[in-house]
C-alpha cells in the first residue's frame, strides 16, 4: 500500500514539473529546440536573444530580442525558485497569433490569445 501511495505522489509531481519551462544558457541557437526549454543566447554576462518553440503547439520558433536599443525587446529574470520569467508578454502578430506571458516558468495565456 505504501508503495502505491509513493508511486502516485511521484507521478503527480512529475506531471506538474512537465508544465514548467526550464531555461538553458547557450552560445548559439541550437539546431534542434526542445519543448518547454527557453534558450538564452549569448556569452557570459552578455545575452542578446531568447529562443524557444511556441507553446501553442504550432512548432514555430520564437526569437525574442534582449537588446534594449532595438525594439521590441524583452527582459528575462531567473526567479529564486529557479524558473524564468519573461517581460513583457509575447504577442505573435503572424502565424498562430498566440498572446501569452511566461511567468515563473509557466505560460499564462491572455484572454485574447
Amino acid at each position: 500500500m505504501l508503495k502505491l501511495i509513493f508511486n502516485w505522489i511521484k507521478r503527480l509531481f512529475s506531471r506538474k514539473e512537465s508544465l514548467f519551462y526550464k531555461y538553458k544558457f547557450v552560445d548559439d541557437v541550437p539546431g534542434i529546440l526542445n519543448d518547454k526549454t527557453i534558450y538564452v543566447v549569448g556569452e557570459r554576462d552578455y545575452y542578446w536573444q531568447i529562443v524557444f518553440l511556441c507553446p501553442c503547439g504550432c512548432k514555430s520558433t520564437l526569437f525574442l530580442n534582449l537588446l534594449e536599443e532595438y525594439k521590441p525587446s524583452w527582459r528575462y529574470q531567473i526567479e529564486k525558485t529557479g524558473f524564468i520569467t519573461l517581460t513583457p508578454s509575447i504577442n505573435r502578430v503572424v502565424g498562430c497569433k498566440s498572446h501569452f506571458f511566461l511567468r515563473s516558468g509557466k505560460v499564462q495565456w491572455t484572454r485574447d490569445g
